[in-house]
């Protein structure tokens, strides 16, 4: 969704998927997450000056999922169980690109 038009524009995005089987035989789950991006940018001239702010509400999410067998300890038991990496936090970001 766009907000303005012309030299200067604002935008909402939204990204997300729901929860789905992390396994073959469905018995551990992926978890689903809906992010929320804001960017924004204005021209002066020939500057264009950008900001992204990512995961605009400072959600926890798990942006990278895969169910593996590990165990605690040499010699314990096997588990299998989601193993993830979390998702960004909320950030901003700031560009500026000057045009010849």
């Amino acid at each position: 969704m766009t907000l303005l038009d012309g030299p200067q524009f604002v935008s909402l995005r939204a990204r997300g998927i729901g929860d789905r089987p992390g396994n073959d035989d469905g018995s551990l789950t992926a978890e689903g997450y809906l992010i929320f991006d804001l960017i924004a940018g204005r021209r002066f001239g020939p500057l264009d000056v950008n900001l992204t702010v990512n995961n605009l509400l400072n959600s926890a999410w798990r942006e990278a999922q895969f169910a593996d067998a590990s165990r605690v300890a040499p010699g314990g038991e096997v588990v299998e169980q989601m193993h993830f990496t979390p998702g960004i936090p909320l950030t901003a970001t700031v560009t500026a690109s000057y045009s010849f």
